[in-house]
């Protein structure tokens, strides 16, 4: 056997030899996994922001909620305008200005079953000086010319509320 044909057969082996030793002793799953039990159609709800300033920080987090559980598995997420005929029909309900069932038909009929809101309890931020590119170059991947800059980094603390569309129990 020559040489390359004995790294050959190193190679074969050593693959062979992972494979197995994947196959008897998988990783962990992660502890984070959850399966849905039922079909979740979600609605976002600005978020009350208590943190004070930041002009509209509570719509911008509703933004941000809404595009990750959009590309969650397993939820639907609607769009404002279909919360909002749940919501007015909860108002009208508060003030009893409709029976229960009602309120229960037209979470059926625009298909939320979770409302998902909260308040934003603090919000800090910091700037950090950053480079911008002005002009990017193809081959070597990269920045041709870059000019001096400034990016904002906010951090959030909030509680997040997972609701009943139906109830408007906390769940």
């Amino acid at each position: 056997m020559d040489d390359f044909t004995k790294m050959l057969v190193g190679v074969v082996l050593l693959a062979v030899g992972l494979l197995v030793f994947v196959l008897f002793f998988p990783p962990p799953l992660p502890d984070s996994v959850i399966v849905p039990t039922e079909q979740v159609n979600a609605g976002v709800i600005k978020f009350e922001n208590r943190a004070g300033g930041w002009g509209d920080l509570g719509e911008e987090l509703r933004i941000r909620v809404e595009g990750e559980l959009a590309n969650r598995p397993g939820i639907q997420v609607f769009t404002r305008s279909r919360l909002d005929a749940v919501l007015q029909e909860q108002r009208l309900c508060a003030i009893g200005l409709c029976d229960p069932g009602s309120a229960a038909q037209i979470g059926r009929l625009t298909g939320v079953n979770k409302l998902v809101t909260g308040v934003i309890l603090a919000a800090a931020s910091q700037v950090k000086s950053a480079q911008i590119c002005k002009e990017v170059q193809l081959w070597p991947p990269g920045c041709k010319r870059s000019v001096p800059g400034s990016e904002l980094q906010i951090e959030i603390e909030a509680q997040v509320q997972i609701l009943n569309a139906q109830s408007g129990q906390i769940e």
